[in-house]
């Protein structure tokens, strides 16, 4: 995508903090921000007990909510500027050189899945996976906690407003029963 065009912006649709090294996002981010030109969005998210577990790490709760939070400041902090420096629950870093810094400033656009008031509290975007008879109720709520944890009118770090964007599910078939049919199963694992 970053080399076969020149306008698409792109990004992962979400990276699970708590299961990724920090410095290695921070490079791995940095890396395909100047790849694309300065196209990169980040999703970004803290994932389940599940996943966690599945992964190795602790799937306590609690834990991994911290993990995610310390994630998150590290990569912010190693995103903006050229050295890092942290000490934290998970990750101890002094002075740590930042060789490689991303195109855009402070950072990409930063992106939480399925949970407005966390993307709004942080100055993120948001996407959310809801059906369009909902969207509405939602756009509104996200305006109105964008405003009070960000400010009225206030702006993202990339002085761009606030975005929010909706998961589509869509399986193209010759008639709209063998669509659903084709999808059921796969739609009951998804959701599942």
């Amino acid at each position: 995508v970053s080399q076969r065009t020149t306008r698409l912006r792109f990004g992962p649709c979400v990276y699970v903090l708590p299961l990724h090294h920090p410095v290695r996002l921070i490079e791995e981010i940095s890396m395909l921000d100047n790849l694309s030109g300065g196209r990169m969005e980040l999703g970004v998210g803290r994932g389940g007990i599940l996943e966690a577990y599945f992964w190795g790490q602790d799937a306590d709760v609690e834990v991994n909510y911290a993990r995610y939070l310390e994630t998150l400041a590290i990569m912010c902090e190693g995103l903006s500027h050229d050295e890092l420096t942290y000490h934290g629950q998970f990750y101890d870093f002094d002075t740590l050189p930042m060789r490689m810094r991303p195109r855009q400033t402070p950072y990409p656009p930063l992106w939480y899945m399925r949970n407005i008031e966390t993307a709004a509290r942080h100055g993120m975007n948001a996407v959310l996976d809801v059906s369009l008879g909902e969207f509405d109720a939602y756009v509104k709520r996200y305006r109105e906690l964008w405003e009070e944890h960000q400010g009225v009118g206030a702006l993202t770090l990339q002085g761009t407003e606030p975005k929010i964007g909706l998961i589509m599910h869509m399986l193209l078939a010759e008639t709209d029963e063998e669509a659903v049919a084709e999808a059921k199963l796969a739609y009951a694992a998804y959701r599942w």
